[in-house]
């Protein structure tokens, strides 16, 4: 899993995804980070659909919202400005699984980053 910050401009409400506008550095690290599973597959020369793409001067990803996140819908299409999405990147369709040639990737929402408790700083730091 990996999060990036990004805009959402629009949702798809039948197929509960959403079109994230990106900065050039979130989209590399978004290119990066699927690239980076695709050593697991044997045909490392396919050319998979990649969840991510640059229009005229602006970049986009595409996110998906698995069942258990769907109830999220509403309130991530109405969030404004930049967010920080926790996402995950995972494969979507084989053209064989005897073969291991991967079509593309998805990148599908995880819910909101938040900070483990212990790298939070402490209030009681600062009174020394």
């Amino acid at each position: 899993m990996f999060s990036i910050k990004g805009t959402i401009v629009s949702g798809n409400d039948e197929k509960r995804s959403l079109i994230v506008r990106l900065t050039e550095e979130e989209y590399i690290k978004v290119a990066r980070e699927t690239v980076n599973v695709q050593f697991v597959f044997d045909d490392n020369n396919a050319q998979p659909i990649m969840p991510c793409w640059k229009y005229q001067d602006s970049y986009y990803c595409k996110v998906l919202l698995s069942k258990a996140r769907r109830d999220n819908y509403d309130a991530l299409l109405n969030l404004i400005g930049d967010n920080l999405l926790n996402l995950k990147v995972v494969p979507y369709s084989f053209t064989n699984s005897n073969t291991g040639k991967c079509n593309g990737y998805s990148l599908y929402y995880q819910g909101e980053y938040s900070i483990p408790k212990k790298f939070k700083k402490s209030p009681l730091a600062n009174t020394a």
